[in-house]
């Protein structure tokens, strides 16, 4: 599908030869240095909580923390994806990457001259998260240039693996520098961040398919055109509304598995190990995932997912441990890896090279845009309602969703 908003581009290159993943050099560049990146993004996540925490003592300041995070990534989304398909996007991610850097260098300064303020920490926050948004769509349309278009749902779900590592791996690893030094998880990131550009500089192949001459020119609508694009895919379009929704309930669902925990006298150990249960699930899942993605169609895992999903969780209304939760809460996330691997391939696959900032832009706005309120809204509806009560409405959510995802014929793939 052509877009519209793009006035003049240079034919596009030549794509990588069909080799393994494990023998392609860019790929692995790209994986390990994201890789730690995404590790080191874990880490500081939960610091900034327990240092906003530390300085203020106020909960409500901790949770504005994640607000101005997430309400900046909403704001920067779109603008981001077009930078992206604009300019030359290992620069882009270069710049972004030296620019996180140096925020959260600015914070190690300032605690170590015992100098940190909260209006500091939210500056830092609201700054690694716009160029956060810069980078993320840079780094998804990169790929289809560093892998053949027959291996990208293949290197997608590679990608998924680190994503999960990260999220298991690092929040524990957070708090444990934490307590060796304030600044410690900071100067961690920061450093992953410097490694992740030196590995983005490494990368021979060109991760954009215009010249200097040929670069995209802004049209009317040309921000825009990611989200229509996405509009006029019918799986695409009904695949990140389904997801939209499937996050939105897993988002909420964890603060009232933290509250049912507590309940059977769960300490923080037992929520530590809750966590890390499900989190290997994801991890598990996310090891399996070339293999998946390879075997069935995207509709075939969705489906999966969403009636795993949708079966599992209503048990946690009857769990009577932290550990058990955990379990149940690994089975629901084993699945999750392939059929997110199994979107992102479709849409890399058949987006045109020029469009896929914007694309994926659109898809991290609209999949996560119902995140800003879930926690808040769990916590009201624990306290309307009470826990129990609360994780039945959520699985009915995901009963519906797994019905739609059943029924509706815009996740049938058109095969071209």
């Amino acid at each position: 599908m052509a877009d519209p908003s793009i006035e003049s581009q240079a034919p596009p290159t030549s794509g990588p030869p069909v080799r393994p993943l494990s023998q392609n050099r860019d790929f692995v560049i790209l994986w390990v240095s994201q890789s730690i990146s995404a590790l080191g993004s874990a880490v500081s996540s939960v610091s900034f909580v327990l240092l906003t925490l530390a300085i203020t003592g106020s909960a409500v300041h901790a949770g504005a923390v994640a607000s101005i995070a997430a309400i900046t990534a909403v704001v920067c989304r779109l603008p981001a994806g077009s930078l992206a398909d604009r300019h030359d996007r290992r620069l882009l991610m270069i710049a972004a990457d030296l620019g996180r850097a140096l925020a959260l260098g600015s914070l190690v300064i300032a605690i170590i001259v015992d100098e940190i303020t909260f209006v500091h920490i939210a500056v830092v926050v609201a700054t690694e998260a716009a160029l956060a948004s810069c980078f993320q769509p840079a780094e998804t349309a990169a790929l289809r240039f560093v892998v053949a278009r027959a291996q990208v749902t293949q290197a997608a779900a590679r990608n998924e693996s680190r994503t999960q590592l990260a999220t298991l791996v690092g929040p524990a690893l957070g708090g444990i520098l934490f307590s060796a030094g304030r600044m410690a998880p900071f100067l961690v990131d920061a450093v992953s961040y410097l490694i992740s550009a030196m590995g983005l500089a490494l990368i021979r192949r060109p991760l954009h398919n215009h010249t200097r001459e040929h670069r995209p020119r802004r049209g009317r609508g040309f921000v825009n055109a990611g989200l229509r694009w996405l509009w006029q895919e019918q799986f695409a379009r009904g695949a990140v509304l389904w997801f939209a929704g499937v996050t939105f309930v897993f988002q909420s669902i964890g603060l009232v598995c933290v509250l049912l925990a507590e309940r059977h006298g769960a300490g923080p150990v037992a929520m530590g190990l809750l966590f890390s249960i499900t989190s290997t699930g994801g991890l598990v899942g996310a090891l399996a995932a070339p293999r998946l993605v390879a075997r069935f169609s995207p509709r075939t895992l969705i489906m999966a997912f969403g009636w795993v999903a949708a079966m599992v969780t209503p048990l946690l209304a009857v769990a009577h441990s932290a550990y058990l939760i955990g379990v149940l809460g690994a089975l629901v996330f084993f699945l999750g890896p392939a059929a997110n691997a199994a979107i992102i391939g479709y849409i890399l696959t058949r987006a045109e090279p020029a469009l896929q900032g914007r694309v994926s832009a659109a898809v991290h706005l609209l999949g996560g845009s119902l995140l800003p309120i879930a926690p808040a809204l769990a916590g009201v509806l624990v306290q309307w309602l009470d826990a129990v009560p609360t994780v039945l409405l959520y699985s009915s959510l995901l009963l519906a969703l797994a019905t739609f995802a059943t029924a509706t014929r815009s996740l049938g793939v058109r095969q071209r």
